[in-house]
C-alpha cells in the first residue's frame, strides 16, 4: 500500500482522531460533485432576475444566459488543463488552490456588478471546480482499487446530484427572501471544503504514487494514453449532448405537449434528476456483478428507451415516465465514462484522464443546442428523442459485441510504458 493510500484509507488500528481525519478526507473525496453541480445551479432560478437588473446595459438581454452557460467554457478548459497542473503540482495542493479560486469566483455576484467581471469570474469558476474534480478523482482512483473504487466515483456522482436538487430549492429560498445576488452565497462552500481539505488530507497527497511517469517530462506518456484511448474520449461528447436532452431540450418538449410554465416544466423534468440518484448510486455495485460492457450497454438501453417514450409523449405524465427512465440511465453515466478512464491508466495519469472526462462532457453540452437544434428544425422536438431513442441502443449493442473481441481486450490494461511496471490492471 502506498503512502498516500495509507494516509487516507481506514486501518483497525487507527485511533479516533485519526478514524475522524480520514472520515473528513474521505467527505471531502466525495463532494467534489457537489461543486460542479453548484456551478450550473445555483444561479439558475434568478436568470430573469440577473436579465432584468442588466436590461438597460448594451447586450443586457444576453447577459443573464451568458452568466449561466460561461462556466461551460471554464469547465472544458479546465477539463483539458486543470489534470495537467493537478499531476504537476500535487492533488492537495491544487485542490486547496482550486477550492479557494471556487469560493472567490463564484460568491463575487455578492460584490461585483460589471458585466465584463462577472463573466469573467464565471469563467474561472468553471475552470475551478473542473481543477477541483480532477483532484478528487485522483485522490480516489489512489485510495481505492476496483471495484471500491467504481463505487465510490457512483457514490460521488449520486451525492453530486442530489446537491444539484437542493441547490436550486436552496437558490430559490434565498433569493425570496434576500434578492438575486443571495444564491451566490451557496459558493462558499468551497471554503468549507478548503478548510477539511487542509485539515485532513496529508502531504503525501501531492506525491503521484508512479514516480516513473510523474518526473518533468510526463507528456510522451501521456501522448501515448491519448492514442489509445482516443476512441473512449472522442464518443464522450455524443452521449453527453445526448444526455443533455434531460435538460437543454426537455423545456421545447413539454411546451410542445402543453406544459406551460417554468414551475410545471421543473416538476416534470425533476423526475429525471431524481432519477439519477439511485442510478449513479447503483453503478459500482452492477459493474462489480455484471461487467463494465454489460453496464455500458445498460444505461444506453436506460436512456434509449426513456428517449423514445419522450419522442412518444404526449402527456405530462407520459413524460415523467420517460424521464424517469432516462433519468436512471443518466445517473450512470458520468461514473461508468470515469471508472473506465480510472481502470486504464497508470495513478500519476489519472487527474488527467479525469480532467479529460470532464472537458469531453461539457463539450457534449455545448454541441447539444447545434446538434439537435438542426435535428429538431428538420424531424421534429419529438423526432429528436425518437432519433436518440433508437441510436442509443445500436450503440449499446455494437460496444457490447466489440467488447467481446480479441483486439479490444488491449484497452483493458495499463502498457508498461505508461507505469514503469508490468502492465497490470490497476
Amino acid at each position: 500500500m502506498s503512502t498516500e493510500t495509507s494516509a487516507l484509507a481506514g486501518s483497525p488500528a487507527d485511533g479516533p482522531l485519526e478514524r475522524v481525519r480520514k472520515a473528513v478526507a474521505l467527505a471531502v473525496m466525495l463532494s467534489g460533485a457537489i461543486l460542479t453541480a453548484l456551478i450550473f445551479t445555483a444561479l439558475a432560478p434568478v436568470v430573469t432576475e440577473i436579465a432584468k437588473h442588466y436590461s438597460t446595459t448594451p447586450g443586457g438581454s444576453l447577459i443573464g444566459m451568458f452568466i449561466v452557460t460561461a462556466p461551460g467554457l471554464g469547465v472544458i478548459v479546465g477539463g483539458l488543463t486543470g489534470g495537467i497542473v493537478v499531476d504537476r503540482f500535487g492533488r492537495k495542493r491544487m485542490l486547496l488552490v482550486a477550492l479557494a479560486v471556487f469560493a472567490v469566483s463564484g460568491s463575487s455576484i455578492l460584490y461585483l456588478d460589471a458585466p465584463w467581471a462577472l463573466l469573467l469570474s464565471r469563467a474561472v469558476l468553471g475552470w475551478s471546480g473542473a481543477t477541483a474534480q480532477a483532484a478528487v478523482i485522483g485522490l480516489i482512483s489512489s485510495v481505492f482499487a476496483e471495484p471500491r473504487r467504481s463505487r465510490m466515483i457512483g457514490y460521488e456522482a449520486a451525492i453530486g446530484t442530489f446537491a444539484a436538487i437542493l441547490s436550486v430549492w436552496s437558490a430559490g429560498q434565498l433569493a425570496e427572501h434576500w434578492g438575486w445576488r443571495a444564491p451566490a452565497a451557496l459558493y462558499l462552500f468551497g471554503l468549507v471544503l478548503f478548510v477539511a481539505a487542509a485539515l485532513a488530507i496529508p502531504k503525501s497527497a501531492n506525491t503521484p504514487r508512479a514516480a516513473p511517469v510523474a518526473g518533468d517530462a510526463p507528456s510522451p506518456v501521456f501522448v501515448a494514453f491519448l492514442k489509445r484511448m482516443a476512441p473512449f474520449y472522442l464518443l464522450i461528447p455524443f452521449f453527453y449532448a445526448c444526455n443533455y436532452l434531460l435538460s437543454i431540450q426537455m423545456g421545447f418538449l413539454l411546451s410542445a405537449i402543453g406544459v406551460i410554465g417554468p414551475v410545471a416544466k421543473s416538476h416534470v423534468m425533476m423526475v429525471g434528476v431524481i432519477a439519477g440518484v439511485p442510478g449513479a448510486a447503483s453503478t459500482g455495485f452492477i459493474r462489480q456483478r455484471f461487467g463494465e460492457a454489460r453496464l455500458f450497454a445498460l444505461l444506453c438501453v436506460l436512456m434509449g428507451a426513456g428517449f423514445s417514450v419522450l419522442g412518444l409523449a404526449h402527456t405530462s405524465t407520459v413524460a415523467m415516465i420517460g424521464g424517469g427512465i432516462a433519468g436512471l440511465g443518466s445517473g450512470m453515466l458520468m461514473p461508468t465514462l470515469m471508472a473506465i478512464a480510472m481502470s486504464r491508466s497508470a495513478d500519476a495519469l489519472r487527474s488527467r484522464a479525469a480532467g479529460l472526462v470532464y472537458a469531453m462532457a461539457y463539450l457534449g453540452e455545448f454541441l447539444n443546442p447545434l446538434v439537435f437544434g438542426a435535428i429538431g428544425a428538420a424531424l421534429g422536438i419529438h423526432g429528436v428523442y425518437r432519433s436518440v431513442g433508437i441510436a442509443l441502443p445500436i450503440v449499446a449493442v455494437t460496444v457490447f459485441i466489440l467488447s467481446r473481441l480479441a483486439g479490444f481486450q488491449r484497452l483493458t490494461a495499463v502498457p508498461a510504458a505508461e507505469t514503469g511496471t508490468k502492465a497490470a490492471v490497476p
